[in-house]
Protein backbone atom coordinates (compact mmCIF):
# COMPACT_ATOMS: atom_id res chain seq x y z
CA UNK A 1 0.00 0.00 0.00
CA UNK A 2 1.55 3.78 -1.17
CA UNK A 3 0.74 6.02 1.54
CA UNK A 4 1.85 9.52 0.11
CA UNK A 5 3.40 12.11 2.52
CA UNK A 6 4.36 15.81 1.67
CA UNK A 7 8.43 14.15 1.37
CA UNK A 8 7.67 11.27 -0.74
CA UNK A 9 5.57 8.56 0.24
CA UNK A 10 6.24 4.90 1.78
CA UNK A 11 5.01 1.47 0.85
CA UNK A 12 4.25 -1.10 3.71
CA UNK A 13 5.85 -4.52 2.38
CA UNK A 14 5.54 -6.25 5.75
CA UNK A 15 3.07 -5.76 9.32
CA UNK A 16 3.48 -8.19 11.42
CA UNK A 17 2.49 -5.92 14.70
CA UNK A 18 5.80 -6.55 16.64
CA UNK A 19 7.58 -5.61 12.87
CA UNK A 20 7.14 -3.69 10.04
CA UNK A 21 9.24 -3.54 6.88
CA UNK A 22 8.79 -0.31 4.04
CA UNK A 23 9.95 1.17 1.89
CA UNK A 24 10.65 5.08 2.19
CA UNK A 25 10.92 7.21 -1.33
CA UNK A 26 12.18 10.40 -0.49
CA UNK A 27 12.09 13.32 -3.17
CA UNK A 28 14.78 15.52 -3.98
CA UNK A 29 16.07 18.17 -1.70
CA UNK A 30 13.41 16.74 0.47
CA UNK A 31 13.05 15.76 4.41
CA UNK A 32 11.17 14.22 6.37
CA UNK A 33 10.63 15.80 10.49
CA UNK A 34 13.35 15.46 12.99
CA UNK A 35 11.70 13.12 15.24
CA UNK A 36 11.77 10.50 17.67
CA UNK A 37 9.56 7.28 18.83
CA UNK A 38 8.63 6.40 22.13
CA UNK A 39 8.36 3.14 21.73
CA UNK A 40 10.10 1.72 18.61
CA UNK A 41 13.05 1.71 17.27
CA UNK A 42 14.01 1.50 12.66
CA UNK A 43 17.06 0.67 10.90
CA UNK A 44 17.65 2.49 7.66
CA UNK A 45 19.18 0.72 5.01
CA UNK A 46 19.81 2.47 2.07
CA UNK A 47 19.31 1.22 -1.53
CA UNK A 48 19.30 4.05 -3.61
CA UNK A 49 20.31 7.46 -4.03
CA UNK A 50 22.22 9.22 -1.31
CA UNK A 51 21.35 11.45 1.99
CA UNK A 52 21.47 12.43 5.25
CA UNK A 53 20.71 11.60 8.53
CA UNK A 54 20.33 13.43 11.33
CA UNK A 55 20.65 11.57 14.73
CA UNK A 56 20.25 13.42 18.26
CA UNK A 57 20.11 17.18 17.57
CA UNK A 58 23.45 17.60 15.57
CA UNK A 59 24.92 14.26 14.38
CA UNK A 60 25.11 14.33 10.72
CA UNK A 61 25.46 10.69 8.98
CA UNK A 62 26.47 10.98 5.02
CA UNK A 63 23.90 7.89 3.34
CA UNK A 64 24.94 5.99 0.51
CA UNK A 65 23.94 2.65 -1.22
CA UNK A 66 24.49 0.21 1.45
CA UNK A 67 25.01 2.15 4.45
CA UNK A 68 23.02 1.12 7.68
CA UNK A 69 21.64 3.02 10.45
CA UNK A 70 19.80 2.06 13.59
CA UNK A 71 17.84 4.31 15.87
CA UNK A 72 17.09 3.79 19.37
CA UNK A 73 13.67 4.37 21.01
CA UNK A 74 13.34 8.04 22.14
CA UNK A 75 16.61 8.93 19.91
CA UNK A 76 15.88 12.36 17.54
CA UNK A 77 16.35 11.65 14.19
CA UNK A 78 15.65 12.56 10.53
CA UNK A 79 15.92 11.91 6.80
CA UNK A 80 16.98 13.60 4.21
CA UNK A 81 17.35 13.30 0.17
CA UNK A 82 20.50 15.53 -0.49
CA UNK A 83 20.29 14.99 -4.90
CA UNK A 84 18.88 17.32 -6.77
CA UNK A 85 17.60 14.27 -8.91
CA UNK A 86 17.28 11.10 -8.01
CA UNK A 87 14.78 9.41 -5.41
CA UNK A 88 16.28 8.26 -2.00
CA UNK A 89 15.42 4.53 -1.70
CA UNK A 90 15.49 3.60 2.41
CA UNK A 91 14.00 0.19 3.70
CA UNK A 92 13.09 1.00 7.43
CA UNK A 93 12.51 -1.86 9.91
CA UNK A 94 10.64 -0.88 12.54
CA UNK A 95 10.48 -3.11 15.63
CA UNK A 96 8.20 -2.47 18.94
CA UNK A 97 5.30 -1.07 18.64
CA UNK A 98 4.87 0.44 15.66
CA UNK A 99 2.18 2.99 15.25
CA UNK A 100 2.07 5.55 13.09
CA UNK A 101 0.64 8.09 16.37
CA UNK A 102 4.04 7.40 18.03
CA UNK A 103 5.72 9.84 16.27
CA UNK A 104 6.74 13.47 18.76
CA UNK A 105 7.62 16.00 15.52
CA UNK A 106 10.42 18.39 16.75
CA UNK A 107 10.91 20.42 13.26
CA UNK A 108 9.38 19.72 9.89
CA UNK A 109 9.29 21.64 6.88
CA UNK A 110 5.58 21.12 6.12
CA UNK A 111 4.14 22.75 9.36
CA UNK A 112 3.42 18.87 11.45
CA UNK A 113 5.61 19.84 14.31
CA UNK A 114 4.16 19.39 17.78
Amino acid sequence: MRVEKPWGYYECLDDHGSFVVKTLWVNPKQRLSLQSHSNRSEQWICVSGCGLATVGFSTRVPLECGTILCIKPEEVHRLANTDNFRMLVIVEIQTGSCYEDDIIRYSDDYGRAD
